[in-house]
């Protein structure tokens, strides 16, 4: 099953949404159209950065580690990818939603 889109507000924001986010954004501040940027995902073996749930923020895959990272818990109770490490997406291009009535 194929992942639905996500986008960010802006170039400044630092979490991606769903368009139904948007659509119940639209609603609330009285909108009929929003630009937004897509959010491109990037594959985790491709990422230099990982978004880290715990922190709320990107950081370097590099740093991903016991080492590193206090929150840092692997999923497997061993080692290996932390239970933390979310999606990390780039920007894409912009693109105007319109509001679904």
């Amino acid at each position: 099953m194929k992942r639905p889109k996500i986008y960010f507000e802006n170039e400044d924001a630092n979490m991606a949404h769903s368009e139904e986010w948007f659509q119940d954004l639209m609603k609330e501040e009285g909108l009929t159209e929003m630009t937004v940027m897509e959010a491109i995902r990037i594959p985790h073996y491709k990422a230099e950065f990982v978004w880290c749930k715990d922190a709320d923020d990107a950081c370097e895959k590099s740093e991903c580690n016991k080492r590193n990272c206090e929150s840092y818990k692997p999923k497997n109770g061993k080692n290996g990818r932390c239970i933390n490490v979310g999606q990390y997406c780039d920007f894409g291009d912009n693109v105007v939603l319109k509001l679904k009535v």
